[in-house]
């Protein structure tokens, strides 16, 4: 037997403790919805990586375009082309005697470290796109049926995080 969801009747007066459903062998009740978005903010957030990282994805890195639209393959290219630069860059500061810390490489107002930061994250995000998806839909459809007491408790928390 392959479905591990399955539904269960629930009644009115104890709608928050009756179990509506089954996943994977974890009770679904109106009472963990807001754990359970918990676990797919933190499990989305993992994969998308962090804030610098996601600023620079809508960037445009010259020769390959922005990095939120590159494949696998041209985001691994565009790694390729960062690192050898980086090496190329290094060398000519040392073979004309010039500081690194004052005369360092940028491109497009960021250093080749957090381009290459971000194509890394970016590749993962591109890997991971029909997992992100998943996650995204389980997310809004478990907010529908969030209380308004548990959902002013979680922006609360999310206040208090910043």
């Amino acid at each position: 037997m392959t479905a591990k969801k399955r539904t269960a009747k629930t009644s009115t007066t104890a709608a928050t403790t009756t179990e509506i459903a089954q996943l994977d062998g974890i009770g679904i009740t109106m009472q963990n919805v807001p754990d359970l978005l918990a676990k797919i903010e933190e499990s989305i957030s993992n994969i998308k990586g962090d804030d610098c990282t996601i600023e620079l994805s809508s960037k445009s890195l010259p020769g390959f375009g922005p990095l939120e639209s590159l494949t696998v393959n041209e985001l691994v290219n565009a790694d390729a082309y960062l690192t050898r630069r980086a090496i190329a860059y290094k060398e000519a500061l040392n073979r004309h005697e010039l500081d690194s810390k004052k005369y360092s490489d940028v491109i497009e107002g960021y250093s080749s470290e957090q381009w290459l930061k971000s194509i890394a994250n970016q590749i993962k995000i591109t890997k991971n796109k029909e997992q992100l998806d998943k996650l995204n839909q389980a997310k809004e459809t478990l907010k529908k049926y969030v209380s308004k007491e548990s959902q002013l408790q979680m922006d609360l928390k999310g206040l208090l995080s910043l």
